[in-house]
């Protein structure tokens, strides 16, 4: 059985070094290096070229979201699991606009991420049930057409956005 080999991209190196520690005692799981921001995420992919890379969204220089982007756009095949502690629909879609595959809060357990990581890592898609909750929120308000984020001073869906939560409410 090969490993699955995971990049760690957060600008945290206490957080960085956690999920080394809890991740380094799977046998299928094998850490091949780590990265604090978004420049340097890209430049590791070129000589790691892991399975998984480990996204948080905030970090300095290069976010999440944009470098998320871009590592798609040369390997394609990689698989980019968010681990954030934005629970904001905008986050969500805008990093599931980018590629990534699964998204997980930071507030997640140590089974959950595995079991997310080794999910996306066989090609499925991984969301935890707090992110699943706040997709089928926004897609429930899209539904009822009502103006209530325009008076809460967030923009309204576009419809690429509606039909990307359209589809992860139908568990695609």
């Amino acid at each position: 059985m090969n490993k699955i080999t995971i990049l760690i991209a957060d600008d945290h190196k206490m957080f960085r070094d956690g999920l080394k520690e809890i991740l380094g005692k799977e046998k299928n799981i094998a850490i091949v290096d780590e990265a604090a921001d978004g420049i340097e995420t890209i430049e590791k992919m070129q000589s790691k070229q892991p399975d998984v890379v480990l996204m948080d969204i905030d970090m300095p220089g290069l976010n999440g979201i944009e470098t998320t982007r871009q590592i798609l756009q040369d390997h394609p095949e990689t698989r980019v699991l968010v681990l954030s502690m934005h629970s904001d629909s905008k986050y969500i879609i805008s990093m599931l606009e980018a590629g990534a595959k699964g998204y997980i809060l930071k507030t997640a357990g140590k089974e959950e991420m595995i079991t997310a990581i080794n999910t996306i890592a066989s090609g499925d898609s991984y969301f935890s049930s707090q992110v699943s909750s706040r997709i089928r929120e926004q897609l429930q308000e899209s539904r009822k057409g009502k103006n209530t984020r325009q008076h809460h001073g967030q923009m309204p869906l576009t419809p690429r956005e509606y039909e990307v939560l359209k589809l992860i409410a139908q568990e695609f």
